[in-house]
């Protein structure tokens, strides 16, 4: 296994084509071009409408080499958790297990407020020439922003905030406060009280270019979940995403992907909606393997079924 690097170091183009093993020609057509290589379109996530971006074959082999010869090397702190290989909802959740207060922070359009130009500094302040950092900033954003959808979004949102982070860290500390951000999620937990220490918070993520918004304060007598793992006691599935799971994939079973999709009305590719499952399944596996499992080996016979490579 390559040893993780505390920086992304690529000083010229020439090093970065052999570095993910494509033609810096390939490389730089695609980026030119980059609209005609993704489409989008838009999907209802709880209450709000999301804008996905879904890569071409072309892109999509780019968005692969980057993340697996530049993104997965990259040594995250450990505060960082969405997206990255070895960390999932259950190691995000361990660090807020029987604290006495718990408090969410969403990040108000995340993907959409974090443009190129916070893409190409954070490259280049890890150590990518001018130059580099600009290719690699075209070949992961689109439409002026970092495009939610894309297979290296989540990484490059973590190394965004990368100083946030780091903020966040120093200014905690200091009250005993432990906190973890999954992708535009950040949580803090402690026994301290939370909201004596929103102001900090805001401050910080402001300073970065982010706003806080739907902030909520949980405490110990109350059900405390971080992304949809209970953490009163031990880390748990709640019961009402074990039920609406187990309702999918009974349906799906019984009727078929596709005919499920239309009699729902879900406003979601069936490829997204295949994902999207495997998705919440994968993070109820990794509470608890045993229970969950026959659920996920069954879910996995209807993506088989289906016909569609996830």
């Amino acid at each position: 296994m390559l040893p993780k690097l505390k920086d992304i170091k690529i000083n010229s183009l020439r090093e970065l084509s052999l570095r993910l093993g494509i033609e810096l020609k390939v490389l730089q057509d695609v980026a030119e071009y980059i609209n005609i290589h993704y489409e989008k379109f838009s999907k209802k996530m709880g209450e709000k409408v999301r804008m996905l971006y879904e890569a071409d074959h072309s892109l999509e082999e780019i968005h692969r080499q980057i993340e697996k010869r530049i993104l997965n090397r990259f040594d995250y702190p450990l505060s960082l958790q969405g997206g990255i290989k070895g960390r999932s909802r259950l190691t995000n959740a361990m660090p807020h297990v029987k604290k006495l207060n718990v408090g969410h922070f969403d990040i108000k359009s995340f993907f959409p407020s974090v443009r190129p130009s916070h893409v190409y500094c954070t490259f280049h302040k890890l150590g990518g020439a001018p130059d580099v950092a600009h290719l690699l900033t075209r070949l992961v954003t689109a439409d002026n922003h970092l495009p939610q959808g894309f297979k290296t979004s989540t990484k490059v949102a973590a190394l965004v905030l990368l100083d946030a982070d780091r903020r966040l860290s120093h200014f905690l500390k200091k009250y005993g406060v432990v906190h973890n951000i999954w992708v535009d999620n950040l949580t803090v937990s402690g026994s301290y009280p939370i909201k004596k220490l929103v102001s900090g918070i805001r401050r910080i993520l402001r300073q970065e270019g982010f706003e806080s918004h739907k902030e909520k304060f949980v405490y110990s007598h109350e059900r405390q979940a971080v992304l949809g793992v209970v953490v009163n006691v031990k880390p748990n599935v709640p019961k009402d995403m074990r039920k609406e799971v187990d309702g999918i994939v009974y349906k799906c079973e019984k009727f078929g992907v596709r005919s499920y999709l239309k009699v729902t009305k879900q406003n979601m590719r069936i490829k997204q909606f295949l994902r999207h499952v495997n998705g919440k399944l994968s993070s109820m596996l990794a509470v608890d393997k045993e229970k969950y499992r026959p659920l996920y080996e069954r879910w996995q016979k209807v993506i088989a079924s289906s016909g569609v490579k996830v």
